[in-house]
């Protein structure tokens, strides 16, 4: 018996035993058995929504509900010549791999109430759920896609990068945001593009930034960006102390920090460069993509640099494309606010679902997988494919945190294609100031 099959036989059998036995021998099987019944039965199709709702402070949630209200008032999922309600059930991973895993058995037995409905929809003894949106850490999405992926549900995450995450083979295991490869790639031509010589590279001790961590090097290497000096350090939130990395920082020469991990605790790091005397901008990778990097980072985050698949400036271009535009304008008029890109990630995650579920005329998570491998589709982000893998390729954008004069906060912009990076800290006075920050998650 091999070592992998070994590993995953050992996570796999507490749920075996736990779920009982299944009509059909195949979990998998028996669940698109059951999608097929309640298809033919004019049913309800059930999804999943699972991340860190109570820390994350993004819009992902308002996303997701906002795309599901549109599919039900245009008359739901259309399968044949049946519609279908679209019900989604919402749960709090909590940023934790032992509740990422009570969450996915929840799913899988369909254990699930009216209140996580949203809008406390009847709820029988049990549901089939037949896809899950999310987890967005890696850490947690990769071990419980093994779960899934057995049980026969489909998954789908808006946020988990690590390449191991689709690296294992598993037919119905899908993410809509770029994995670390490409981004890493992208970041470390960026650097260079802008005249960056020399680089130092912090990264968490995760899934997530070990694995960006790697590929921004790998690609450093090739394009001869130096990388001075690479530090790791435990994603432990508010208790991260950098002091001996800054200290040994402050004596090499560098032009920029890439940043392989992590709101809050790439937050902090800015924070102690900066009260360290330390003024080089940041960039990174989709983990510093969250509002509260810049709101809780203030003035120390101003030129820092993210990759995303979304900005709302997009929508507010009369000449952009008409979904992005759409989506922008019916987001503000629903939430009073400018949606983030997890709230355009978590949008596009349901739409292009119910797209490959009418495409494939069935919920069977089966049948939706092989139009997913298969279609092209355009989102509020681009154009997606998904490839033999489950990786979507669509395009990045570049954001850069400005200083408003007006709010007096900092907030992402479009980084345009004639903007200089290396001197967007030029001006910022440096405060002696204590590197405090409240605990939250990504």
């Amino acid at each position: 018996m091999n070592m992998k099959f070994t590993l995953v036989f050992l996570f796999v059998l507490p749920f075996v035993l736990l779920t009982g036995c299944n009509t059909v021998e195949d979990p998998a099987v028996q669940r698109g058995l059951d999608a097929d019944k309640s298809d033919r039965d004019n049913g309800d199709i059930h999804f999943g929504v699972t991340f860190s709702f109570s820390s994350s402070g993004i819009l992902f949630r308002q996303g997701i509900e906002m795309a599901q209200d549109e599919v039900n008032k245009g008359g739901g999922i259309r399968l044949g010549d049946s519609n279908h309600q679209l019900v989604l059930f919402f749960k709090d991973d909590k940023r934790s791999i032992n509740d990422g895993r009570r969450v996915a058995l929840e799913f899988i037995e369909g254990r699930v109430t009216a209140e996580e409905s949203g809008n406390n929809t009847s709820v029988q003894d049990s549901v089939n759920i037949v896809a899950v949106i999310g987890n967005l850490s890696s850490f947690i999405s990769i071990p419980v896609s093994t779960l899934y992926n057995y049980y026969g549900v489909l998954m789908l995450s808006p946020g988990a990068t690590s390449p191991k995450f689709t690296a294992q083979g598993y037919n119905l295991v899908f993410r809509n945001i770029v994995q670390d490869r490409e981004i890493g790639k992208q970041m470390a031509d960026f650097a260079k593009k802008q005249g960056c010589l020399k680089v130092m590279v912090a990264s968490s001790r995760s899934s997530y930034g070990r694995g960006l961590g790697n590929e921004f090097e790998k690609r450093a290497q090739r394009i001869d960006l130096e990388v001075v000096d690479r530090r790791s350090f435990e994603p432990i939130g508010e208790k991260m102390n950098f002091s001996k990395e800054l200290d040994f920082w402050k004596h090499r020469d560098f032009d920029a920090v890439f940043l392989a991990g992590a709101h809050p605790e790439v937050t902090i790091l800015v924070q102690q460069m900066r009260k360290a005397g330390l003024n080089q901008p940041v960039f990174g990778g989709d983990g510093i993509d969250v509002s509260r990097f810049c709101s809780i980072g203030g003035k120390d985050v101003v030129g820092s640099v993210a990759p995303a698949p979304f900005h709302y400036q997009l929508g507010l271009d009369p000449d952009g494309p008409e979904k992005t535009r759409t989506f922008v304008r019916e987001f503000v008029k629903r939430y009073k606010m400018n949606p983030d890109t997890w709230a355009a990630q978590g949008y596009d995650a349901v739409k292009v679902l119910v797209a490959a579920m009418e495409e494939a005329g069935s919920s069977n998570p089966g049948k939706v997988a092989e139009v997913l491998h298969s279609f092209e589709w355009i989102g509020v982000t681009g154009k997606q494919t998904f490839d033999g893998n489950g990786d979507v390729d669509k395009e990045l954008i570049k954001k850069i945190a400005r200083f408003d004069t007006v709010s007096q906060e900092v907030r992402y912009e479009v980084f345009a294609d004639n903007d200089s990076w290396l001197d967007s800290r030029k001006g910022i006075i440096l405060e002696k100031k204590p590197a405090a920050v409240r605990r939250s998650g990504y």
